[in-house]
């Protein structure tokens, strides 16, 4: 998903230098993405338990 708005920003500014005649020789976006999870307190898949995935 991150990518997909980073193309969208780049193509709009793309836009708008072309709409404003600004001359650019590249653009470069960085992303920083934060994420948290809580793989140490999930326990291993139990197959004979279909109701859930997952066994917490």
């Amino acid at each position: 998903m991150c990518a997909g708005i980073g193309f969208c920003l780049m193509t709009r500014l793309t836009d708008i230098y072309t709409a404003r005649r600004t001359s650019i020789k590249s653009m470069k976006l960085e992303q920083r993405v934060g994420f948290n999870t809580n793989l140490s307190g999930m326990r291993r898949h139990r197959p004979h338990d279909r109701r859930r995935d997952w066994a917490y």
